[in-house]
């Protein structure tokens, strides 16, 4: 089996469950490690209750472990906490629930671990989160091996032209269209959501390009169900 151990390694935790009577499985999201797996030893006792974890907070874990399960030995919160509350921290779940659906153990992910910061960051801001949600959710599939071609049309693997428009097949790419369609897309705003350089000059085609990404994600899931969209019709809103 193979060896591992954490020491003072940043993590989130997405999911606590019950294991034995006074123990927990501590799903977390480690910025080197990827999704690491740890019992947490009696953390159910009156005593260790405080000592449990909260979603969308930072920590420090430390742990050792001879299989895809570790121990934990060691859980410090890095700074102070921030509360969600209401659609923000729907939002924050339906985050969670995509790493646990697609995230590997054991691999590093770092740049994921960057985008989730900052969609929690801006989740605890109050602020406007839709752009920062699809920046999330499209470096999830490209961390993930799952990226979608930006830059050349699937049928033609001509270079997508920013002058002209395209229509997204979910099981193939861009392909080149008239732009009378009324789901074209032009090409400078797939350079844009490419390279992540959004413009709020291209408002009016958010609502297409942010079903690009969303039928990408459900096109991996394949008959994986959201529990986070089933249970809530206000996440509905924005999934």
């Amino acid at each position: 089996m193979r060896k591992f151990m954490l020491e003072q390694a940043p993590v989130y935790c997405l999911h606590i469950r019950k294991y034995k009577e006074t123990s927990v499985i501590l799903e977390c999201f480690s910025k080197n490690f990827g999704r690491v797996d740890m019992l947490g030893k009696g953390l159910l006792r009156p005593k260790n209750k405080n000592d449990l974890p909260e979603y969308f907070q930072e920590y420090h874990l430390s742990g050792i472990g001879r299989s895809e399960l570790g121990v934990l030995t060691g859980l410090d919160l890095i700074a102070g906490k921030a509360k969600l509350y209401g659609e923000a921290w729907l939002v924050a779940c339906y985050c969670n629930e995509l790493l646990l659906k697609f995230l590997p153990r054991h691999e590093p992910v770092d740049t994921l671990y960057i985008a989730y910061q900052s969609i929690l960051h801006k989740l605890q801001s109050n602020k406007n989160y839709h752009l920062e949600l699809l920046w999330y959710e499209k470096t999830l599939l490209e961390c993930l091996g799952y990226g979608i071609n930006f830059y050349f049309d699937a049928k033609t693997d001509d270079a997508i032209e920013s002058e002209r428009f395209y229509l997204f097949d979910v099981a193939s790419g861009f392909r080149i269209c008239s732009s009378q369609n009324e789901h074209a897309i032009p090409g400078f705003v797939i350079y844009a959501l490419a390279e992540n350089s959004w413009n709020d000059a291209y408002e009016k085609y958010f609502p297409a390009i942010k079903k690009v990404i969303r039928s990408a994600l459900k096109y991996q899931l394949g008959d994986m169900q959201l529990k986070t969209v089933a249970v809530s019709n206000d996440l509905k809103q924005f999934v």
